[in-house]
């Protein structure tokens, strides 16, 4: 990296644009702790040392041709300060204005980088605004890279089926997952032969994680592989993936009577505040389809209380007090009222109303004989 003097006077501001563990956000941070860094750069008369990544440069430029470890590259004609920019371009996307930018279109027709071209093209052409990225974005750019598997340095495969490999990039994959970074920083005989196989994954989930790795994007077809993936993100420490996945639930028609219960459970035990709220109030919408279900049964008593005590029930007083006694009957222990064994999870109102009571013990009789 540059000296803490040059680092000082950039423009640090350019930190609040990153989400926290967002892609651009991570390679930010690959860019100034320089871990893994294969590529040393002394740049102007003062032979400023950058320290970089051949695969950022395979990604994002046309001509970088695929660099040896350690490689130096001198650049005695160009500012410290527009090659800082560069560098800041090529791993966030994020472009800086400099008043005098000719050192920084030299580099962008040295190393073809093509998106920097356009728009120094348009700027030439008398338009101005942001930057128009077009199909030079770092996602895109980066994805290309993960199918190409150019400058990739492991290999990664699963149990499930060894015959299938992926051609990654250690400093990529170790700035985004905490699984990977341990994996890459340990002295593990894998990691020094250069082929990983990864246990307790599927080849198809691990496929999901690291194109989420390489592009920040994710859209699950299906609640089994939504669910699957949010067990991933832990499994892999990739905690920005589970939004995605989260985002997922909200979907029209995916929180159905079936799965509902189970989907309340799993969203609870994961902390998913939002997709726990959408099914408990899907329920309460369709109480009568999701009380039908065998799955009901295995409702748990705090999330029953909190359903019923939410007011919104949308269903007759009769079918819901149904279905808490034949909920009761599976929960309460022998010799135990069902009625008082479920008291505690009514509003009060509905207890201390005559019309009620009436109907809870007819119920009962009916369901307890």
């Amino acid at each position: 990296m540059a000296s803490p003097g040059l680092k000082n006077s950039l423009e640090n501001a350019a930190r609040q644009d990153d989400q926290p563990n967002s892609l651009d956000g991570d390679l930010r941070e690959l860019l100034d702790m320089a871990a893994f860094a294969d590529l040393n750069f002394f740049v102007g008369e003062k032979r400023t040392m950058f320290r970089a990544h051949s695969f950022i440069f395979a990604a994002r430029c046309s001509s970088f041709t695929t660099a040896t470890n350690g490689e130096s590259i001198a650049l005695p004609h160009i500012s410290a300060r527009a090659f800082k920019v560069f560098l800041e371009f090529l791993y966030t996307d994020v472009l800086r204005h400099m008043d005098d930018d000719s050192d920084l279109y030299a580099l962008a027709r040295l190393y073809q980088v093509g998106s920097l071209l356009q728009y120094r093209s348009s700027l030439l052409k008398g338009r101005s605004g942001p930057l128009a990225l077009g199909g030079h974005s770092l996602s895109k750019d980066l994805y290309r890279l993960f199918e190409s598997g150019t400058a990739a340095d492991v290999i990664l495969r699963t149990e499930d089926d060894e015959e299938v490999t992926f051609r990654v990039h250690k400093a990529l994959l170790a700035a985004r997952s905490i699984f990977f970074s341990s994996l890459f920083c340990g002295n593990w005989k894998e990691t020094a032969e250069g082929v990983i196989t990864i246990r307790d994954t599927t080849i198809g989930v691990l496929q999901r994680v690291l194109q989420f790795i390489y592009t920040d994007e994710l859209q699950p077809s299906a609640v089994d592989e939504a669910l699957e993936l949010i067990g991933a993100a832990h499994f892999f420490g990739l905690e920005a993936m589970r939004p995605a996945c989260e985002a997922f639930f909200a979907t029209p028609a995916v929180i159905t009577p079936d799965n509902v219960v189970d989907l309340w459970h799993f969203a609870l035990d994961e902390s998913m505040n939002d997709v726990a709220k959408s099914c408990c109030d899907y329920m309460a919408t369709h109480f009568y389809a999701c009380t039908q279900r065998s799955s009901f049964l295995k409702l748990r008593r705090n999330l029953l209380k909190t359903l019923l005590q939410a007011g919104h029930i949308d269903e007759q007083t009769a079918t819901v007090l149904e279905a808490v006694l034949r909920w009761a009957r599976v929960h309460t222990p022998a010799g135990e009222d069902p009625v008082a064994a479920v008291a505690d999870l009514l509003p009060p109102q509905t207890l201390f109303n005559s019309t009620n009571k009436r109907v809870m013990l007819g119920i009962r009789a009916t369901l307890f004989i």
